[in-house]
């Protein structure tokens, strides 16, 4: 039989969710299963109104290794993963956290650049000149760090920023020369009708 929660109960404990308390401060307080607390996390989670809770069960010193490897950019999601004893989409998780915090950009996809150019893009993590964030500078051929440009040193984000206070150039009145020929062949044409 399903046991009714009086609705004062149900504000109370939601509060305390969004307030940061865990199941164990709020079952202390108040009497609710875990699972209508759960029950109610998740509700507020799909509603944007609480954030997910900090870590999950991955203990912290591996975390932290593991925040660590993903800002570094060496290694592939999936070897810090084999590498730490995690699951890959635990990694992923991690990833999205630091992407959310704004510790780490958001990376680019080069599977669709690999395909387009028929060849194989590699990537080196460079360290953005504006932010400090590294962020994967994608190459073919041999990496040469110091033929980089300064603008090939920035981050999408700071490229993003960088191109919104550059100068657009002023029109011109004047028109390509080939618009011209153009424009004088269809005069030309005009008039022999």
């Amino acid at each position: 039989m399903k046991r009714s929660i009086d609705a004062a109960v149900k504000q109370a404990v939601c509060a305390a969710l969004k307030a940061g308390k865990t199941k164990d401060e709020i079952q202390a307080v108040w009497p609710v299963s875990a699972s209508a607390i759960n029950h109610w996390r998740r509700d507020l989670l799909r509603r944007g109104l609480i954030l997910p809770l900090p870590g999950g069960s991955t203990p912290l010193p591996q975390r932290e290794a593991g925040y660590a490897a993903l800002l570094a950019g060496v290694e592939s999601r999936a070897e810090i993963a084999q590498r730490l004893g995690v699951k890959t989409h635990t990694v992923q998780a991690w990833a999205q956290d630091l992407i959310r915090t704004g510790r780490m950009a958001r990376p680019l996809r080069s599977r669709s650049l690999a395909q387009e150019r028929g060849s194989s893009v590699k990537r080196q993590p460079v360290p953005c000149l504006a932010c400090g964030v590294t962020f994967f500078y994608r190459y073919t051929g041999i990496f040469h760090d110091d033929h980089l440009a300064q603008i090939e040193r920035l981050c999408p984000d700071c490229f993003s920023a960088f191109c919104a206070r550059q100068q657009m150039p002023e029109p011109s009145d004047r028109r390509p020369r080939h618009f011209e020929d153009e424009d004088e062949e269809d005069d030309d044409a005009e008039m022999a009708d």
